[in-house]
């Protein structure tokens, strides 16, 4: 997959999308006739599977995919805007708190492991 021209990677890549479309049509198909758990879990099903198989195929085919000026400037949009948002969220002082408890929690946690709590 690694060696997959350009086009044959960015179809490799819209793939999923297009076969996890029906699962997705059909739950909606069972959230209309009455059947909303199962048509609720149903989405929920294919957007895990489809995500999970995007990311890996991500992973394998950047490269190629970056060869299309416009998936490139997307991605690097896209990249720029996780940065800036995952600082923002970073600085604040609820994020820190939730650091500092989490760092504490860890700490306990092995102590209790130890035996030493």
């Amino acid at each position: 997959m690694q060696r997959a021209p350009p086009r044959v990677a960015l179809a490799l890549f819209a793939a999923p999308a297009v076969l996890l479309l029906p699962l997705k049509l059909g739950a909606l198909a069972l959230i209309g006739s009455g059947h909303a758990v199962l048509g609720v879990a149903l989405v929920v099903g294919a957007k895990l599977l489809g995500t999970a198989v995007v990311g890996r195929l991500y992973v394998l085919l950047e490269p190629q995919l970056l060869h299309f000026a416009w998936l490139a400037a997307a991605i690097h949009g896209w990249q720029a805007w996780k940065r800036r948002t995952v600082a923002r969220v970073r600085a604040t002082g609820a994020w820190r708190a939730a650091h500092r408890l989490a760092a504490a929690v860890r700490t306990r946690w092995r102590r209790l492991r130890r035996g030493a709590g």
